[in-house]
């Protein structure tokens, strides 16, 4: 149970770290642009996560599915994941 708190703690300050790193990274990034550039910016970035979604397919999903159902041995010979 030890092990899993030091691990969980860990997890814990690596995540808030982080966050604050992007957080102080997107105010310098905005400060540096401007209002307009950065609404640019913004913008391109979220056209480009939602195509990111269609070019995906759901094929991500699907192969945490065939992991998750055992079936993968099989299917190595031509599903690689």
């Amino acid at each position: 149970m030890n092990l899993i708190l030091k691990n969980a703690t860990y997890l814990f300050i690596s995540n808030v770290i982080l966050r604050l790193f992007s957080a102080l990274t997107t105010i310098m990034v905005a400060r540096y642009l401007g209002a307009n550039d950065y609404g640019i910016l913004s913008l391109a970035l979220a056209i480009s996560n939602i195509a990111g979604y269609f070019t995906d397919m759901g094929l991500s999903h699907h192969s945490h599915q065939v992991k998750n159902l055992g079936l993968c041995t099989p299917l190595k010979t031509w599903y690689p994941f």
